[in-house]
């Protein structure tokens, strides 16, 4: 499956996917979207952080701590995680999980009120 063929759930609906993995922050001189591991993302410098901020989304795994990412998830377009459940509760494939980053935000402030 190409990442074409991956579409992107928002509050509109489905909608184009633009984003590519990488591994290092080397691929946001490329000036498209990308999707970095979320130790990358950490390291990147705040004013490339800030000046790429529209471009850039972090991918999840297993056991990452969440706490350093819970200041920037308001600026997050986009968080990728083989984990992420669907508003419904149903999981979402592994290979389609993607979900805005306001989304995360909302489920993790609500987390934190129980």
């Amino acid at each position: 499956m190409s990442n074409s063929d991956i579409h992107l759930w928002s509050p509109e609906g489905f909608r184009e996917n633009h984003w590519q993995k990488a591994e290092d922050a080397a691929a946001l001189n490329d000036g498209g979207h990308v999707i970095l591991p979320l130790a990358v993302f950490l390291e990147l410098d705040e004013e490339v952080r800030e000046s790429a901020a529209e471009r850039i989304g972090v991918e999840l795994q297993p056991g990452d701590a969440l706490d350093a990412l819970l200041p920037h998830l308001s600026h997050l377009p986009l968080v990728r995680s083989p984990s992420l459940l669907s508003t419904t509760g149903a999981a979402i494939p592994r290979r389609n999980s993607y979900a805005p980053a306001t989304d995360i935000a909302a489920k993790s402030a609500r987390r934190a009120m129980c």
